[in-house]
């Protein structure tokens, strides 16, 4: 005599599966052909084994390089030169309080972008600049030790 013994999850797949002989009064575990059934049990995957664990992944197409970064950065704004608006893109490893501030070229701190915690990832941040004059300006990223400024034109 012989059993085979199974456990599936709510979608039809096998988890588990045991095979056992009846052998000197008990049921042991004995290698013989294990069928693991998956796909809500359509499709079987066989074995020759006396038990067999399973573990279901899932896959998608989603590349998650830019998800998780690995360092601080600040970009370069774009377009630069600009007119009146400009995108500046940031990405944090971890979560930290981000400031994101406006200087013109003497050093004198024209606005605030950002100003708040931030989860780690990739950001951007629309900047409309219609109520400045042309002229260069420094925008400085500081998050944590992490400190870093670039430069921008804006030309009307």
């Amino acid at each position: 005599s012989w059993q085979s013994m199974y456990t599936f999850d709510v979608n039809g797949n096998c988890t588990f599966g045991e095979f056992n002989r009846w052998i000197g009064g008990s049921w042991q575990l004995s290698d013989d052909i294990l069928l693991i059934y998956y796909n809500n049990r359509t499709n079987i995957i066989s074995f020759y084994a006396n038990t067999v664990s399973v573990t279901y992944t899932s896959f998608t197409n989603i590349q998650d390089d830019n998800l998780f970064p690995n360092k601080f950065s600040l970009s370069q704004n774009y377009p630069n030169p600009f007119n009146p608006s400009t995108i500046i893109s940031y990405q944090l490893p971890i979560i930290s309080r981000v400031t994101i501030k406006i200087f013109n070229v003497t050093g004198q701190e024209i606005l605030t972008l950002l100003d708040e915690e931030k989860s780690p990832g990739v950001y951007n941040i629309d900047f409309n600049a219609s109520q400045l004059s042309s002229g260069v300006y420094i925008y400085q990223m500081k998050a944590g030790e992490f400190t870093q400024s670039q430069k921008m034109i804006l030309i009307k």
